[in-house]
């Protein structure tokens, strides 16, 4: 029996769910850009026909730059989250086949280790 073990548990990562999180992280970045330049184009178009004065222009003129800061910054750490789980799931993937190469090789060993001992002479085992 060779004189090390692998790691015979398999990677526990659900590479479905964590791909549906990336898709849903990325179409809710690009949702937030999307919403947010509609905004700024329809501010645009009515700032130039003058159509819209009064409080509530001064209110979101004092709001817009935070909230497009704000939906600029969780855009960012949507896009980063996604990008960090596709990594995980990378790495997961990585560590399995790791592993399964671990054990190819231990049972390899061990195959030799057995028909070195099946050929001994009576039965002796012969070390490695």
């Amino acid at each position: 029996m060779p004189d090390w073990q692998p790691n015979w548990e398999d990677v526990a990562f659900d590479h479905a769910a964590a791909q549906a999180a990336v898709d849903e992280c990325r179409l809710s970045a690009g949702a937030l850009d999307t919403a947010f330049t509609g905004v700024a184009s329809a501010e645009a178009t009515l700032a130039a026909d003058g159509a819209w004065s009064g409080p509530y222009r001064f209110d979101f003129d004092a709001a817009q730059p935070v909230l497009m800061t704000d939906a600029a910054d969780t855009a960012g750490a949507l896009r980063r989250l996604a990008n960090d789980i596709a990594t995980a799931a990378v790495q997961a993937r990585a560590d399995q086949d790791r592993r399964e190469r671990d054990r190819e090789r231990w049972w390899a060993e061990k195959a030799v280790e057995d028909q070195q001992r099946a050929q001994s002479p009576a039965g002796r085992n012969i070390p490695v």
